[in-house]
């Protein structure tokens, strides 16, 4: 289990500031998959999930939250990417602190890690 993983765990026992403060200066070091639409190719990639290249636009998926607002949704590691969107799709990988900037540029006040599982 990755670092990043065992600090969601702790968080989801026991919520301290302490714990949290951790997590959030993991996260912000941490690369993560986001999943993303290809602006320039709209078919689906041809196995599974697949990375879009700097050159490529693309553009974030976006979900709700359990409070209905929107979301992005962000993955520690491929095997939550997998159980999460079985059927695949592309991704960016961002690292947490380019994500937070982004979801501050665009207004989103929600990101979900690992949806779909325990974390």
């Amino acid at each position: 289990m990755k670092r990043i993983e065992k600090l969601l765990c702790l968080v989801k026992e026991k919520s301290s500031g302490k714990v949290r403060q951790k997590l959030l200066m993991s996260l912000l070091k941490t690369p993560l998959k986001i999943p993303a639409l290809n602006l320039d190719n709209d078919s689906k990639p041809k196995s599974g999930w697949q990375v879009l290249q700097n050159d490529e636009k693309a553009r974030i998926k976006i979900t709700k939250d359990s409070k209905g607002r929107d979301s992005i949704p962000a993955f520690t590691g491929n095997e939550y990417l997998i159980q999460w969107l079985p059927e695949g799709s592309y991704y960016v990988a961002l690292y947490g602190r380019d994500l937070f900037s982004l979801c501050l540029l665009n207004n989103l006040n929600s990101v979900i890690i690992n949806p779909g599982s325990d974390l």
